[in-house]
Protein backbone atom coordinates (compact mmCIF):
# COMPACT_ATOMS: atom_id res chain seq x y z
CA UNK A 1 0.00 0.00 0.00
CA UNK A 2 2.80 2.29 1.18
CA UNK A 3 4.35 1.50 -2.59
CA UNK A 4 1.07 2.33 -4.12
CA UNK A 5 1.11 5.57 -2.37
CA UNK A 6 4.74 6.85 -3.59
CA UNK A 7 4.08 5.43 -7.21
CA UNK A 8 1.04 8.43 -7.41
CA UNK A 9 2.68 11.47 -7.67
CA UNK A 10 5.47 10.03 -10.53
CA UNK A 11 3.05 8.24 -11.98
CA UNK A 12 0.89 11.20 -12.64
CA UNK A 13 3.52 13.72 -13.54
CA UNK A 14 4.64 11.31 -15.92
CA UNK A 15 1.29 11.23 -17.34
CA UNK A 16 0.94 15.30 -17.04
CA UNK A 17 4.35 15.40 -19.10
CA UNK A 18 3.26 13.40 -21.85
CA UNK A 19 -0.05 14.60 -22.62
CA UNK A 20 1.72 18.29 -22.52
CA UNK A 21 4.08 16.86 -24.98
CA UNK A 22 1.44 15.61 -27.44
CA UNK A 23 -1.16 18.82 -27.05
CA UNK A 24 1.49 21.40 -25.93
CA UNK A 25 -0.15 24.74 -25.18
CA UNK A 26 -3.90 23.71 -26.64
CA UNK A 27 -7.13 23.71 -24.86
CA UNK A 28 -7.28 19.89 -25.51
CA UNK A 29 -4.54 19.14 -22.88
CA UNK A 30 -6.97 20.30 -19.88
CA UNK A 31 -9.63 17.21 -20.28
CA UNK A 32 -7.09 14.71 -20.94
CA UNK A 33 -4.95 15.67 -17.56
CA UNK A 34 -8.32 15.28 -15.90
CA UNK A 35 -8.38 11.69 -17.33
CA UNK A 36 -5.30 11.20 -16.24
CA UNK A 37 -5.08 12.35 -12.61
CA UNK A 38 -8.50 10.55 -12.47
CA UNK A 39 -6.75 7.00 -14.20
CA UNK A 40 -3.76 7.08 -12.01
CA UNK A 41 -6.60 7.72 -9.24
CA UNK A 42 -8.76 4.61 -9.76
CA UNK A 43 -6.26 2.38 -10.93
CA UNK A 44 -4.39 2.70 -7.39
CA UNK A 45 -7.64 2.61 -5.63
CA UNK A 46 -8.29 -0.62 -7.57
CA UNK A 47 -5.05 -2.06 -7.18
CA UNK A 48 -5.47 -1.84 -3.01
CA UNK A 49 -8.92 -2.21 -2.40
CA UNK A 50 -10.16 -3.96 -5.34
CA UNK A 51 -13.34 -1.49 -6.07
CA UNK A 52 -13.68 1.47 -8.36
CA UNK A 53 -15.33 4.54 -6.34
CA UNK A 54 -18.21 5.89 -7.62
CA UNK A 55 -17.71 8.96 -6.13
CA UNK A 56 -14.34 9.29 -8.28
CA UNK A 57 -16.18 8.71 -11.51
CA UNK A 58 -18.58 10.55 -11.18
CA UNK A 59 -16.80 13.65 -10.42
CA UNK A 60 -14.30 13.25 -12.74
CA UNK A 61 -17.28 12.62 -15.74
CA UNK A 62 -18.65 16.00 -14.49
CA UNK A 63 -15.20 17.87 -14.78
CA UNK A 64 -14.40 16.27 -18.27
CA UNK A 65 -17.95 16.26 -20.11
CA UNK A 66 -18.36 20.29 -20.12
CA UNK A 67 -14.66 20.81 -21.26
CA UNK A 68 -14.57 18.13 -24.10
CA UNK A 69 -14.78 19.58 -27.57
CA UNK A 70 -14.81 17.35 -30.55
CA UNK A 71 -11.90 17.28 -32.83
CA UNK A 72 -12.43 18.99 -36.25
CA UNK A 73 -11.27 17.76 -39.19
Amino acid sequence: MRAAKLAAPPLTGFAFGMLAWRFGHQLDLLPYSVLAALGVALGLVDLIERRLPSVLIYSGTILVVPCWRPRRS
